[in-house]
């Protein structure tokens, strides 16, 4: 069991041109390949919202939320489906691997409605609950499903804190996650935040997400990571945005993680069959480069 959560799972319903009839399943490590217009970037774009959704801070002066300045980055009412005509639902469903803290995984459900008038997107209903279960799960919350604005969330009703029930939330905003919104409106409550699953779960889940990182081929210059020269040293495990850290990325990796080795070269091979082997290899006294063996 890791201490982190990664995603698992992903679903999608009404989403561009994604057409998702089953989940999507992901490993720790994900290469999306594919021919324009297949929808490598939107599948990226996602998980990017969601990370946003929890991270953006609301401009100061504008009147608007973190969730309605990811939603504009997001792209906004063109999220829908082409063939859709609004009002109408998009959904997202994301499954989450079990780690201490969530020792049953985790399933969060999310649906955005984008509204007939202005085409303006609010969150319509939005939940957080157990997956690995034989029984009913167990909800951490569930929001709007019942009535806009309205919602539950599980508060323990004994000292073990093995036994829970339901006790009500109002004023739940539709122009926030509930999962960002969650702790302000359980200072509000009569009951101690404390006495929540969810309010450890809740930290829990956005320092994930808050260190996912995205690359997109479409931002890099192959020609600049050919020609690039990291500088062998310790810090970076993760790829700049143009990418031409990569000699280094994977240098400070294989020494970290005996396995990234044969896990990168493994992926390279499903990528590009002919591809024998993938290594950083030193071209100085402290400069190092990507070599690819045929």
């Amino acid at each position: 069991m890791h201490d982190i959560p990664t995603i698992s799972k992903i679903r999608t319903g009404n989403y561009k041109n994604l057409m998702m009839k089953d989940d999507l399943r992901l490993n720790h490590l994900n290469l999306f390949i594919g021919p324009n217009g297949s929808g490598k970037s939107n599948l990226i774009n996602l998980l990017s919202f969601i990370k946003n959704c929890l991270i953006s801070k609301p401009v100061a002066g504008r009147g608007i939320t973190g969730f309605e300045e990811a939603v504009d980055e997001f792209g906004d009412w063109r999220i829908l489906d082409g063939t859709v005509s609004p009002p109408a639902t998009v959904s997202f469903r994301f499954e989450m691997t079990p780690t201490e803290i969530i020792p049953k995984g985790a399933g969060f459900e999310l649906d955005l409605m984008v509204k007939d008038s202005a085409k303006k997107v609010i969150v319509n209903r939005e939940s957080l609950y157990d997956v690995q279960t034989t029984s009913e799960p167990f909800y951490y919350y569930s929001s709007h499903d019942r009535e806009s604005g309205k919602g539950v969330v599980s508060v323990y009703t004994d000292s073990q804190k093995q036994k829970s029930r339901f006790e009500p939330l109002s004023d739940v905003p539709v122009n926030r996650l509930t999962l960002t919104s969650v702790s302000e409106l359980l200072e509000a409550s009569h009951f101690p935040p404390e006495n929540t699953p969810i309010y450890k779960v809740r930290r829990h889940i956005a320092d994930t997400l808050e260190s996912w990182q995205f690359c997109n081929a479409n931002n890099m210059n192959l020609q600049h990571i050919r020609k690039a020269e990291s500088k062998i040293g310790p810090g970076d495990l993760f790829l700049s945005p143009s990418g031409e850290n990569l000699p280094l990325v994977m240098d400070n990796l294989i020494q970290k993680d005996f396995d990234f080795d044969e896990r990168i070269n493994d992926a390279m091979k499903e990528a590009l069959p002919w591809t024998r082997k993938i290594r950083a290899v030193r071209s100085g006294r402290l400069s190092l480069t990507v070599e690819c063996v045929r």
